[in-house]
């Protein structure tokens, strides 16, 4: 994603608007994949730092 991203970004308008909405459209969805992409990461850091706080033999707490 990152490789495209810079791609695209390295672009010149093209003047046709069409193609450079396309182009805007991509890097918005691209960054927006690249945020989903790290939240999801700073959650699975979080789930394993509470999973290693409560140890490997605590019993499982049911909601």
């Amino acid at each position: 994603m990152t490789a495209v991203l810079v791609d695209v970004r390295g672009r010149e308008p093209t003047g046709d608007p069409e193609i450079d909405d396309t182009n805007a459209n991509l890097v918005t969805a691209i960054n927006a994949g690249i945020v989903q992409i790290d939240l999801f990461i700073a959650r699975g850091r979080v789930l394993l730092a509470e999973a290693a706080r409560s140890g490997p033999n605590q019993p499982e707490v049911s909601e």
